[in-house]
């Protein structure tokens, strides 16, 4: 965009020029023109230096001293003061703007990016779709060094609880190498994303996308990713409600891994990174009341079944031989 001088209308390159405002300026360039002046703009240096002179001749000294008492302030140090402001203003935008214009290509692994194409199984998308959070493009990128585009879409089988579920994210493979460009602001933003990412990761994260091994989920818990997947989706029904400490799947990982390697709770703390023993006792707490109420109903006791499922589906071929009655009736 050209600018300017409101005095001397020659064009002003953006490292010269200084805003337009002030009662003396304006009287300066009033008198200068004899035109309507706009009520802001910028003026060259060598206006600017013609307005110092002429400030400092004494007729305009002895008017600028009479305005000076009848209005009680001091009008040429608060003329400079704003001025001082407005260039401390214009001297922030100008880096932030070098800071916006520069940039800086890399090569980088991209998936698909395509509104008829699912970015993870590369198959052509149904009627039901999901565009992948920022979340998970930033975690991919981190992690296995593959950009997503933003916008790119993939099936709704892969999405749960609106993240790319662990499967997703292992079958995800770059489509091609390109030369992206980046903004100086960008590059800035990565690093942030990538120091809140490491310095807010743990092990022992239950969180999706649940990035941990099956195997290590194992041996914390005793069950399958897909069953403590099924087992905190109940318990999500329960009075338990996600906490700044701790949410739900956390708190179910912690008790399972409780029950399982009998670990103290001092031990936990540190494992989980909870902040004392006591909050693990009240986390533990928690789990226990929403499994009596949610879990064991539904799957131990004898209320969980029926004596006819027990008969037809449960019982094996060497108990319906030694109690069934014509192999039909269970005497219980």
């Amino acid at each position: 965009m050209v600018m300017e001088c409101v005095c001397c209308d020659s064009r002003i390159e953006s490292k010269n020029r200084r805003p337009f405002c002030g009662i003396a300026l304006r009287s300066f360039v009033s008198a200068r023109r004899n035109l309507f002046l706009p009520e802001s703009g910028f003026i060259c240096n060598a206006c600017r230096m013609c307005y110092y002179k002429w400030r400092n001749n004494s007729e305009f000294i002895d008017a600028l001293d009479h305005i000076e008492k009848e209005s009680g302030e001091s009008i040429v140090k608060k003329d400079d003061k704003t001025d001082d402001e407005n260039m401390e203003l214009i001297n922030e935008t100008l880096s932030n703007d070098s800071i916006h214009k520069n940039t800086v290509t890399l090569p980088l692994n991209v998936t698909i990016s395509s509104h008829q194409q699912c970015s993870v199984c590369r198959e052509a998308l149904k009627s039901t779709y999901c565009t992948i959070s920022e979340k998970d493009r930033d975690l991919l990128f981190i992690k296995n060094n593959i950009f997503i585009p933003k916008g790119s879409r993939c099936c709704r089988d892969h999405i749960v609880n609106e993240r790319l579920c662990t499967g997703a994210l292992n079958e995800i493979r770059p489509f091609k190498v390109t030369r992206t460009a980046f903004a100086a602001t960008d590059v800035i933003t990565g690093f942030t994303k990538f120091r809140d990412h490491y310095s807010s990761a743990r092990y022992c994260d239950f969180e999706p996308p649940f990035t941990m091994s099956d195997i290590d989920c194992y041996n914390l818990t005793g069950i399958s990713k897909s069953n403590f997947d099924d087992l905190s989706g109940l318990l999500a029904n329960s009075d338990m409600k996600n906490s700044s400490n701790r949410s739900i799947r956390n708190a179910t990982g912690l008790f399972l891994t409780k029950i399982r390697l009998g670990l103290s709770n001092k031990v936990l703390t540190t494992i989980f990174q909870f902040s004392n023993a006591k909050a693990v006792s009240r986390t533990l707490a928690s789990v226990r009341q929403a499994m009596l109420s949610n879990f064991v109903p539904c799957y131990l006791g004898f209320n969980h079944i029926s004596r006819e499922d027990v008969i037809y589906n449960h019982s094996s071929p060497l108990a319906t031989r030694l109690y069934l009655k014509n192999q039909i009736q269970l005497y219980l």
